[in-house]
């Protein structure tokens, strides 16, 4: 058996001499090299699979066998020589990195599927309450979860282009029937709008202050018929005409506090019916679409009473909605005279206003309400005051 160098460090040449009086002296003083050789030797052959006097040949040797290669077989290469393997069972080889890819996939998959029925799992307490899960709770704040769109999005948008593209009339070089076209169509505006004034003008007619004096007589007159005005009643013993004395005053007649607070609760019953009157008014427009969409679904209908609801239904939908207080009205339409055509871009006019159109274009889209301007105006009346120290000024100057 042959010794390591520092094996033969722990052999020592003299017998060591000392005192073994105590246990920490005789541990110190005792030469064990060679029973730690020993130990170290055995732990050797434990490692090997044991002392190898004890194992037999065939653990020790093995006899290779060389076998003829029949037809149809071939032999792999970086395989064993003695091992023959077919065309058909011949393995593609697979690199170790996709092995353990897989390998962890197959565990992931099989930790989701115990998280999803863990969570599953109907938790109670032992009264039988269901309780709940909290199964991973300290590791979900740590996990980005995807942005989920609300349902709200582009409910009750118009489907509208942002942009409406103009006529060709509009154009800076136009042809003339485009041109008179849309001439057409601004007159026929401007003839509703001067229509619509004179309708109220002749409903509404403007009085003048002559006027307004005499039918303010008038009315002094007929309301002091059968009066007295010159304050002498004790020369008329008899009245010209009826005297309006007012109603009499009586117990019986006065309103015990139920009467009135039946009154007030009519009072507030009307009020809260022509409120619901008026919001059914409102939400009109959806009930038809929907009567539409099943007149639509009617087999009954023929194919031009089909396409004309159709129309009707897209012309509604993408209709703006009346969001708030006023009805969406569109804009003028902008449009140049016939003299007023340059046909050039460098000499051309500019027509109507950018910041206009893309108003009423959110207006169009119902990402807005409806508006209307409102003027400013003073609610109470102008004082004008003159200073003190204006005062002190002018006093100074006339001394």
């Amino acid at each position: 058996m042959s010794t390591t160098p520092m094996e033969l460090e722990k052999v020592s040449l003299k017998p060591i001499k000392g005192s073994k009086k105590s246990k920490k002296s005789w541990r110190k003083h005792t030469d064990i090299a060679d029973v730690e050789e020993y130990l170290e030797e055995v732990r050797r052959d434990e490692r090997a699979g044991g002392p190898i006097d004890d194992k037999p040949d065939d653990a020790l040797f093995f006899v290779e066998k060389i076998t003829e290669q029949k037809s149809g077989q071939k032999r792999v290469k970086g395989k064993r020589e003695g091992i023959e393997v077919d065309d058909d069972d011949e393995e593609e080889y697979v690199p170790r990195k996709h092995k353990l890819d897989k390998k962890l996939q197959g565990e992931r998959k099989e930790l989701e599927k115990k998280v999803a029925e863990a969570r599953a799992a109907n938790v109670q307490t032992i009264w039988g309450q269901e309780v709940m899960i909290v199964t991973d709770a300290y590791i979900e704040h740590t996990v980005k979860k995807p942005k989920v769109k609300p349902s709200t999005v582009n409910v009750g948008k118009a489907d509208v282009d942002a942009v409406i593209v103009a006529e060709p009339g509009a154009s800076y070089n136009p042809d003339f029937d485009s041109h008179q076209e849309l001439l057409h169509k601004a007159h026929e505006e401007e003839l509703a709008i001067v229509t619509e004034q004179t309708k109220l003008s002749k409903t509404v007619r403007m009085v003048s202050v002559t006027e307004l004096k005499k039918q303010s007589k008038l009315w002094i007159k007929e309301m002091s018929e059968g009066l007295s005005l010159t304050g002498d009643d004790s020369q008329d013993t008899e009245p010209k005409g009826p005297v309006f004395t007012g109603p009499i005053a009586s117990a019986s007649k006065r309103k015990t506090a139920q009467q009135r607070r039946k009154q007030l609760l009519l009072k507030k019953m009307n009020q809260t019916r022509l409120a619901e009157k008026k919001k059914k008014l409102k939400l009109n427009d959806i009930l038809r679409l929907k009567s539409l969409k099943k007149e639509i679904a009617n087999e009954t209908n023929t194919a031009e009473e089909i396409k004309t609801i159709a129309e009707a239904i897209s012309n509604l939908e993408n209709k703006p909605k009346r969001l708030g207080k006023y009805k969406f009205v569109e804009g003028p339409t902008d449009v140049q005279l016939s003299d007023e055509l340059s046909g050039s871009l460098r000499k051309l006019k500019p027509e109507g206003s950018l910041v206009r159109d893309r108003f009423k274009s959110l207006q169009r889209r119902n990402i807005i309400e409806t508006r209307n301007r409102v003027l400013p105006r003073r609610r109470y009346k102008r004082k004008d005051v003159v200073r003190r120290s204006y005062k002190n000024n002018n006093v100074s100057k006339d001394r």
